[in-house]
């Protein structure tokens, strides 16, 4: 009788809090430039900025693929200094 006490509490109790998850706003979309956070962009713009952002990460793989390891190291050193969140890695 204990156990389904505690059971139907944390029935109660999860069925409760399922409206608070529905106001939670969702933070920026992965990938989106610090500068566009909080900014509301339509389908097409989310679409045009998703596509800079692959052909900029895409560019940046071909880069250090022409790199050797030493210099990737290098790239890699200089890049820590830098603000963000990305990170290089190596070309394959």
């Amino acid at each position: 009788m204990k156990y389904l006490s505690i059971m139907l509490s944390l029935l109660l109790l999860s069925a409760c809090s399922m409206p608070l998850l529905a106001l939670a706003q969702p933070g920026p979309p992965p990938g989106l430039p610090p500068f566009l956070h909080g900014i509301e962009l339509n389908e097409a713009q989310q679409d045009k900025v998703f596509a800079a952002t692959y052909a900029q990460a895409r560019l940046e793989q071909q880069l250090l693929a022409v790199l050797t390891p030493e210099q990737r190291q290098q790239a890699q050193q200089r890049h820590d200094g830098r603000p963000g969140p990305r990170h290089l890695e190596r070309a394959e």
